[in-house]
């Protein structure tokens, strides 16, 4: 039934999955391996993976019936899965027949009866587009259609792994270039600092010192007068008429 055929194109799916991790595959070889994969799985009669640039689709890879169109560039709006691009969802035709569909002249001129297209999302953008064609209108099943979109998925995976080694490749180069650019520059670089001199700096200045007061003067020891000179003094006292009691310190006289 419709869920055991899915089952099967589940496996087979995440086989592709891990193959495509494991060899960490660039988006090129991811779109042939997807294209080949899903054509045999949901056996369709070709099978085409358009990526979008610019105004332009550009068909990365295609098998079987769909193979001349690997390689070439169409407007978007005369491809196949125009329709697909616009809306940005999936769309499925079991019966393209000329009132069914408006771009019923280009299936015809391919030899497509039924057809499914997958967008395929890169950074929220619709980035390209997974096509499977049928020579035999009603020859898919809703199988098919699930498997479609989840390959439509790894292809999404694909671009952000893609995205990232542009990434990595974009900085080495540049940190190559900046590398390059200072060994072209080390000669000058080497020959500025020969022929600076070190300045040495000057010692810290040292506060001013505070001057020292000038030494006071020992004052002179006055000598104490003697017994002998007080007689004298107040002798001198008296002639000028003032009274001044003096005790005489008596005198002693050597024994003779």
């Amino acid at each position: 039934g419709h869920q055991a055929d899915f089952a099967e194109n589940l496996s087979a799916i995440v086989e592709n999955q891990k193959l495509i991790q494991t060899l960490q595959l660039d988006l090129p070889a991811a779109s042939e391996l997807v294209a080949e994969r899903v054509q045999k799985i949901t056996h369709a009669s070709g099978t085409a993976i358009g990526i979008i640039e610019k105004d332009q689709r550009f068909y990365r890879s295609a098998t079987g019936t769909a193979a001349l169109d690997a390689g070439t560039r169409i407007p978007l709006n005369s491809a196949l899965s125009a329709d697909c691009l616009s809306k940005g969802s999936a769309l499925s035709y079991p019966d393209v027949t000329p009132s069914q569909h408006v771009h019923s002249e280009l299936f015809r001129g391919r030899d497509v009866k039924a057809f499914i297209a997958v967008p395929v999302y890169h950074a929220g953008q619709v980035a390209g587009v997974l096509e499977l064609r049928f020579a035999r209108a009603n020859s898919f099943r809703e199988a098919d259609l699930r498997t479609a979109e989840l390959m439509a998925g790894l292809l999404s995976e694909a671009m952000v792994t893609a995205a990232r080694m542009k990434w990595k490749e974009a900085l080495a180069s540049e940190r190559q270039s900046m590398l390059e650019a200072l060994e072209r520059i080390k000669p000058q670089i080497e020959r500025l600092g020969s022929e600076s001199e070190p300045v040495e700096k000057a010692p810290p200045a040292r506060p001013p010192a505070t001057p020292l007061a000038p030494a006071m003067p020992t004052p002179a020891h006055r000598r104490p007068l003697s017994s002998d000179v007080l007689p004298a003094a107040a002798s001198q006292l008296f002639a000028q008429g003032e009274s001044l009691s003096v005790i005489a310190t008596p005198r002693r006289h050597a024994n003779l």
